[in-house]
């Protein structure tokens, strides 16, 4: 038997049964899908979304029904192998990866066929969509504007649309833009030289309605959402051409979403970062090292300046409570030099994290905070080979996540 947590969002929920429903077929077995997590604040919060689709909906169980000594697996950013497992296994986590049922792909394309009907204006943008050479062209906003999402996830730039759009009109013959998008920025702020059509015919919790228009669509230009990719990945059209952004995430190991037939054009969101010169707090003198704790950190000279090399993999550092800041959002510029790829941990706001990946060699790194004491940020680092090169904190305008 298989259990799965179905949790999240549709993007999310659509992973997570796919992976379980392949594991099913690949296995010879059945699959219960939980809906009801014990470590959820509210049992009843997690909103069931694929009830629209042609699956079996009925094969849901209580965690607490799920029979002691079931193996349980967290999906993580490696791939697993399942043929390393025997017996039951209970899935948890997102399990991005196309890895899991591309082989099954037949089964999954018709379990996640949206069967609801769908009302006249729908219907009516599926008959325009079919009727014309169409681009499914997303756009996030309002939810990676936050903070949080804008540091772990990052938005897609204005330079990466631009550059998708030429590149999809050059290689499709009169193409028409169906444009997906949580946010008047792009119906304000883009003009098209070519037919634009704004999707906006649904409301929350209609995703599987949008779900449905996007795979309809014979091409894709995607921002880094689970439900783009959904479509991208579920359109039939035999000749599609799919652009996708790349890194998909300011978190580096998130690259294995992507499909290796699609077009990856990088997306430097660094650009989004560049907006303010009001420099609060730089790390170029010993007076400023005064301004904060550290642990397990040796002090020396690096490329810029001052540098903070890491001793440990338990390493990290934290402003000292009598250093104020003048602003309440900020952009924090991390500037890194490391013999291997690894992580750097946020800790915050009664241990919320946002966790940054980072490659070998030189790098730079972005974070952007509101509303957040800094003097409650404590950095914890996980690579004994990291050199921080220079540490910039800079003042945002209170309009900084509108602005691309």
């Amino acid at each position: 038997m298989i259990f799965v947590d179905i949790r999240g969002d549709l993007g999310d929920q659509l992973f997570q049964y796919a992976t379980a429903r392949s594991l099913s077929i690949d296995k010879n077995t059945d699959f219960l899908m939980n809906i009801r997590n014990s470590d959820a604040k509210n049992e009843n919060s997690i909103n069931f979304k694929l009830n629209h689709f042609n699956i079996d909906c009925d094969q849901q169980i209580n965690e607490t029904e799920i029979n002691d000594g079931v193996l349980e697996v967290i999906g993580s950013d490696n791939f697993i192998n399942f043929n390393e497992f025997s017996g039951d296994i209970y899935l948890k986590g997102n399990w991005e990866n196309e890895n899991y049922f591309k082989h099954n792909k037949l089964t999954i394309r018709n379990d996640f066929s949206v069967i609801t009907s769908p009302n006249k204006k729908n219907r009516n943008m599926l008959d325009e969509i079919n009727g014309s050479e169409s681009v499914c062209l997303s756009f996030r906003c309002n939810e990676y504007s936050d903070s949080y999402f804008l540091a772990q996830f990052g938005m897609c730039t204005e330079e990466y649309y631009k550059n998708a759009i030429n590149f999809m009109a050059a290689k499709v013959k009169n193409p028409t833009f169906y444009v997906f998008c949580d946010d008047d920025w792009m119906e304000d702020n883009v003009k098209l030289d070519f037919p634009m059509v704004y999707v906006n015919c649904n409301d929350v919790g209609k995703e599987y309605e949008e779900l449905r228009l996007m795979y309809s669509c014979q091409h894709f230009i995607l921002d880094n959402s689970n439900l783009s990719w959904w479509g991208a990945w579920l359109g039939n059209c035999k000749n599609k051409i799919v652009f996708a952004p790349t890194p998909w995430f300011n978190n580096f190991k998130k690259q294995s979403i992507l499909c290796p037939e699609w077009i990856q054009l990088r997306c430097d969101r660094s650009d989004l970062f560049k907006k303010s010169n009001k420099k609060v707090f730089e790390l170029v003198t010993n007076d400023d090292l005064n301004k904060i704790e550290y642990v397990d950190f040796k002090v020396g000279i690096g490329k810029w300046g001052i540098s903070l090399q890491s001793q440990s993999n338990h390493s990290s550092f934290k402003f000292k409570s009598d250093f104020k800041f003048i602003a309440n959002e900020h952009v924090v510029e991390l500037k890194l030099c490391s013999k291997k790829d690894n992580l750097i941990t946020l800790d915050y706001n009664d241990s919320k994290k946002i966790v940054l990946g980072y490659r070998k060699g030189h790098s730079v790194k972005y974070v952007h905070f509101k509303d957040i004491n800094l003097n409650d940020l404590i950095f914890e680092i996980n690579d004994d080979t990291l050199v921080i090169e220079d540490f910039t904190i800079k003042s945002v305008d209170s309009n900084f996540n509108l602005l691309m």
